[in-house]
């Protein structure tokens, strides 16, 4: 009887000790938002050196970034830096192309840079258990909540492209079936001699 209480003793000071042993782990590696905006600052200091483009040019989703590479800032640069993990993040299905632009006019949210997402800037979003339209404003960095409406935006235009692609292989391979289907048999010898 004793040494099942203190097997029992044991085992359960074993698991205090995990538990805080996580729990300080956790902390460590958390991220703070210290050390949000110190990824944010790694980014190249001056944005004038951004290629044209980044992705292959025949993505289905296109993600237009203007910004004024001059006088980009944090926010900007963190604009720079989610674009950048969006197009690891679903490639080859995504592309950004970076319009420089020197005036002010394109700006909001106090920064130079802004978003468009295949030519839309509005979209049908879910967050917190709401379904709303959002309309992209001002720059997505990543950990702020724009963020996320730029992510679902970019999943919801992929899924439309693809919708539209499987339509399409449907459409073609109606057309194929319709050609073998109406030809006579001299004509499918010579047709298949072709293809």
């Amino acid at each position: 009887m004793r040494s099942s209480s203190l097997g029992a003793v044991l085992f359960l000071g074993g698991m205090a000790l995990f538990a805080l042993w996580m729990n300080l782990h956790h902390r460590r590696n958390a991220p703070s938002q210290e050390s949000l905006e110190q990824a944010q600052l790694r980014i190249a200091a001056d944005l004038s050196n951004l290629p044209d483009a980044l992705g292959p040019a025949d993505a289905p989703v296109t993600v237009s970034v203007r910004i004024h590479p001059k006088l980009a800032g944090p926010c900007d640069k963190g604009t720079v830096e989610f674009v950048r993990q969006m197009i690891q993040a679903f490639h080859p299905r995504v592309r950004a192309v970076f319009h420089k632009v020197y005036d002010h006019a394109h700006s909001g949210a106090g920064c130079s840079a802004s978003l468009e997402i295949n030519g839309k800037k509005t979209f049908t979003v879910t967050m917190g258990g709401r379904t709303f339209k959002a309309t992209i404003h001002g720059v997505a960095r990543p950990g702020d909540p724009m963020s996320d409406i730029v992510r679902q935006a970019i999943e919801q235009e992929i899924a439309l492209a693809e919708r539209k692609g499987k339509e399409v292989q449907k459409d073609r391979s109606k057309k194929s079936a319709s050609l073998t289907r109406d030809r006579s048999p001299f004509a499918s010898f010579f047709w298949d001699r072709l293809m």
